[in-house]
């Protein structure tokens, strides 16, 4: 047999290394494209420069043909010449307006005819989360606000959420042992989506979200009854249930999600505190104080581990349930209002659990806003007792959204306040 000499080929060492030139190449050639400094984001950001300059010069030279027999700046004459243009004007004094053209902020000096860019340049850039910090560190709540590079609580603003392809959210129906239902007042198995108007609510510092709610609670109710329990073999829990009906129906995709509206939600703008609780309901020493701790031999209560949705059994609960009145406790009156409505009228739930512990028995209960108070207000949020008996309650929805940090005032802009009245019971 001949011996091979001088065989040629591509060893796999050698092929590994061509891949890793390869891709070191391509990394390069992608940064030089579409990096900060990449020649795509430099063409971009020359076009956006380009813009802003001829921005500029039209309002320039609309600025200079406005002035009146006497030299000084005709306001009328100015006024429709921006029109003209296609520039929006968002703000006025006697010697400054603030008009915006081809997305782009600019400031005419009424007395010098001089026009200077904003410095928040691109106006469209400008997202809600700044806008709010804007606000909040000029102290400025919204009253005779005329900036607006500013949003403030209760600004009512364009949010859209997406269109749900079923037309309506499905609800757990009532089994065979009457131990759950969620239903909705116009066909027994599904929430539609409602054309709800949006209201800011707050911040939230930690994920820099602005957070919206709906300027009013649902038109459409849901009725939860008895124990937590599996019904179909899908395990249905009130407050997740709360939750992601608001999920489903009222979220955007890249714009916000939503949830229910829950006591957490409520308390951050409360000056309610644990003293206060205590003083309210007592100690851990009395029944249904706050912390009061009980056992209970033979007794129901929620399991999710079980089919039923409860179990029976010796178990021990601690009290943790209270109320107050919103009006006593909540200082931000546009808060306030958002919370009960103009006549104080809304009731809606909140996606909160408690449990008061009384010395012979337990209440196992889902939170609500109603008749001007919030958290454990009456026998609308008991569901179930410790004895194994259960409730029937019914409350309207009350969606929040949270706003992903970078959503700008172009995508859910600031509108006028609308004509909203709920027709809620």
């Amino acid at each position: 047999m001949k011996r091979i000499k001088n065989a040629k080929g591509i060893t796999l060492i050698a092929l590994v290394i061509t891949i890793i030139v390869l891709l070191i190449l391509a990394a390069i050639t992608l940064s030089t494209l579409a990096g900060r400094r990449g020649i795509i984001t430099q063409a971009q950001n020359a076009e956006k420069e380009h813009t802003k300059a001829a921005a500029l010069e039209d309002i320039t030279i609309v600025t200079y043909q406005s002035p009146d027999n006497k030299g000084y700046t005709d306001t009328v004459k100015l006024e429709q010449g921006l029109k003209d243009i296609g520039a929006t004007i968002k703000s006025k004094t006697e010697t400054k307006w603030t008009v915006e053209l081809n997305g782009y902020e600019f400031e005419i000096d009424i007395e010098e005819g001089d026009v200077i860019a904003k410095d928040t340049t691109e106006a469209d850039s400008l997202t809600l989360a700044k806008m709010y910090k804007n606000a909040e560190t000029a102290g400025c709540d919204g009253t005779n606000c005329t900036a607006t590079d500013h949003l403030h609580i209760g600004d009512w603003v364009g949010y859209t959420p997406d269109t749900i392809t079923s037309g309506k959210y499905l609800l757990a129906s009532m089994d065979s042992d009457n131990l759950l239902v969620a239903i909705a007042p116009a066909d027994n198995d599904g929430i539609t989506q409602e054309d709800l108007y949006w209201r800011v609510w707050g911040y939230d510092e930690n994920t820099d979200e602005v957070i919206l709610i709906s300027n009013t609670p649902t038109n459409q109710y849901a009725l939860f009854h008895g124990f937590e329990r599996y019904n179909s073999n899908n395990y249905v829990n009130y407050v997740n249930e709360l939750n992601t009906i608001c999920e489903e129906l009222y979220s955007s995709n890249n714009i916000g999600r939503a949830r229910s509206i829950n006591m957490d939600d409520i308390n951050k703008v409360s000056s309610y505190t644990e003293a206060q609780k205590i003083a309210d309901f007592g100690d851990s020493t009395q029944p249904a104080g706050i912390g009061y701790t009980q056992t209970f031999n033979n007794c129901y209560y929620p399991d999710e581990n079980s089919s039923t949705g409860y179990s029976i059994g010796t178990k021990t609960f601690t009290s943790n349930a209270y109320y107050y009145k919103a009006s006593e406790y909540i200082n931000n009156r546009k808060q306030l209002e958002l919370m009960l409505g103009p006549s104080g009228n809304y009731k809606y739930w909140l996606a909160s659990r408690f449990v008061l512990v009384e010395s012979s028995y337990a209440d196992f209960c889902v939170s609500c806003v109603r008749d001007g108070f919030v958290g454990l207000v009456g026998m609308d949020c008991v569901l179930c007792h410790s004895d194994g008996n259960f409730e029937s309650a019914s409350l309207y929805l009350r969606p929040i959204v949270h706003l992903e940090s970078e959503v700008t005032k172009e995508q859910v802009p600031i509108i006028q306040p609308q004509n909203d009245n709920w027709t809620g019971k």
